[in-house]
């Protein structure tokens, strides 16, 4: 289900966030953020203890996660939506709603579109990098690829050492057919440890994978096991007087 219309708008309001034209129009095409409970951060703690269990406990049963129907409306979009109303940038609710429209669902009524649930996400915490890793994952599976290259770009900036984001832009540039970029990224997602195969194995088969890649990736691991067992080195004592010295 392509929505390049939608695609795009979106890309263009989350690249000019400051502009004041880019809010007000991302408003109407995806609502105002303002909602009756919340909106609150799915990143901050205080409200994830404060709020959310309210939320999830009526609306993100695991029928509604898995998609296999809604907790207090027959079709899961409806509690997704109260979700993400509540919490516009709920991980696990973003996820379970790239999902229900990956395998065909539709928004009605006053439901939104996936586009327009990350762009509420995106206004709402601009500096959360799941919420780009999470939809650049979602325009990758419709193969809009150039599209999620710039989500990547973006989830790798604010997230740094995340192997979730390395390994998925690996797979993308495998999937764009740049061997040596794929390899790259893929290294540093074995690095921070990622455990699927499925990557290396992908590149394996067009010989981009090698034996000193494993062992690169295994020298990177144990730098870091080795750098976080170091003890850390206390600075040293002032040894500074605030008696005068003799002449």
């Amino acid at each position: 289900m392509q929505h390049k219309t939608a695609i795009l708008a979106l890309l263009l309001s989350v690249s000019a966030l400051s502009s004041p034209g880019a809010f007000a129009q991302a408003e109407i095409d995806c609502g105002a953020l303002e909602n009756p409970y919340g909106p609150y951060d799915y990143t901050n703690g205080e409200h994830r203890v404060k709020y959310m269990p309210i939320v999830v406990g009526a609306h993100f049963n695991r029928d509604v996660q898995t998609l296999r129907k809604g907790q207090s409306t027959a079709d899961p979009l409806g509690d997704l939506d109260y979700v993400l109303r509540a919490f516009p940038n709920h991980h696990p609710a973003l996820d379970s709603m790239t999902r229900y429209f990956l395998q065909g669902g539709r928004a009605s009524g006053t439901l939104h579109t996936a586009e327009c649930y990350f762009d509420r996400a995106t206004r709402f915490k601009p500096d959360d990098g799941m919420v780009y890793l999470l939809f650049g994952t979602y325009l990758h599976r419709l193969k809009n690829f150039d599209a999620a290259a710039k989500q990547y770009d973006r989830a790798l900036s604010l997230l740094g050492d995340s192997p979730d984001a390395f390994y998925n832009y690996a797979l993308l540039k495998a999937d764009q057919g740049n061997w040596s970029q794929a390899r790259k990224y893929a290294i540093e997602a074995y690095s921070l440890n990622h455990p699927l195969q499925g990557l290396k194995r992908k590149l394996q088969r067009n010989k981009s994978w090698s034996a000193a890649d494993d062992d690169t990736v295994r020298a990177a691991i144990k730098a870091r096991r080795e750098a976080a067992a170091a003890p850390i080195q206390q600075a040293p004592a002032d040894k500074t007087s605030d008696t005068p010295a003799s002449s």
